[in-house]
Order: C-alpha cells, then structure tokens, then sequence
C-alpha cells in the first residue's frame, strides 16, 4: 500500500525545489530568508515536513 501522504509532500516538495531554483535561490539562501536552518529546506523538499506548516513560512519567505 502506499502512503499518499508521503507521496503528496514528496510531489510538494519537488515543487518547492523547482520554484526555489526558478528564483536562483540556494537552499542556505531560502532558509536565511525564512529563520530556518538549510537542513529544514532539504526536509522540506524531501517531503519529510508537513506541507502546512511549509505553506505558511514560503508564504512569508515570498513577501520579504
């Protein structure tokens, strides 16, 4: 069986890594606009964290 939830942070998280290179922005970069450490954008684009909690800190990394 497979867990579609992981599916669907792993397809999310590709996402973010194309909008991410789309920008020219490493993953040091957008961890520095955001207050996280490089290793959560990795997770994030892993799939490894919740996509709420990623829409909510790309939503703010996207206005500064």
């Amino acid at each position: 069986m497979v867990d579609t939830r992981r599916t669907k942070f792993a397809a999310l998280g590709k996402n973010l890594m194309r909008w991410r290179k789309a920008l020219g922005l490493t993953q040091d970069q957008l961890a520095a606009r955001l207050g996280v450490e490089p290793e959560t954008i990795s997770r994030f684009e892993r799939g490894a964290i919740p996509t709420s909690l990623m829409t909510i800190w790309l939503c703010d990394a996207v206005e500064k």
